[in-house]
């Protein structure tokens, strides 16, 4: 097993009791992070983008979820901005 394979092995751990039960959105946000470092791998996207492309994740995840958390306008705007220059301006 070589270092990529026993990270992926060791966030899934993370994420999950070991035998694949952990709750979903942990699932969710685990495949969209090898995602995201398959694609800056493959050099669909630099490291940079993708530090930026992680933050709307993390900032995805928690307006998703219930909470106190509600982002200003323009905090929505620039998750938006970020979006869109990153994956559809290339």
């Amino acid at each position: 097993m070589n270092q990529r394979q026993f990270d992926i092995h060791q966030n899934f751990y993370l994420h999950t009791d070991g035998w694949g039960q952990g709750q979903i959105p942990d699932i969710i946000k685990l495949l969209v992070s090898v995602q995201l470092k398959a694609a800056c791998d493959l050099g669909q996207i630099e490291k940079n983008e993708k530090l930026v492309l992680e933050n709307c994740l993390d900032l995805r995840n928690n307006c998703g979820h219930p909470g106190q958390y509600k982002p200003e306008e323009y905090k929505a705007l620039s998750f938006l901005e970020d979006l869109l220059t990153i994956l559809f301006d290339k």
